[in-house]
């Protein structure tokens, strides 16, 4: 990125020169951050997925369990 020119270009746009300079060191870090701790949308699909997976397994006897005492409570009644 040629911060010269970025800064040139918003000075002309009417920022001052720290200020000119303040946003291109924010974009400039923004492009050379670690990217790998970004989060995708495939990563989250997959998180998503999983979760759904895992209520499942968590819901699904729970609701029979609650089924099954219904019917009881039913026939004592």
């Amino acid at each position: 990125m040629d911060t010269h020119r970025v800064v040139k270009r918003l000075k002309e746009a009417g920022f001052t020169d720290t200020q000119a300079e303040v946003v291109t060191d924010i974009v400039r870090d923004a492009r050379e951050m670690d990217r790998d701790d970004l989060v995708t949308k495939n990563f989250l699909k997959a998180e998503l997925a999983e979760f759904k997976a895992d209520l499942l397994k968590w819901l699904l006897p729970m609701m029979v369990g609650q089924v099954a005492l219904t019917a009881a409570l039913v026939k004592l009644l």
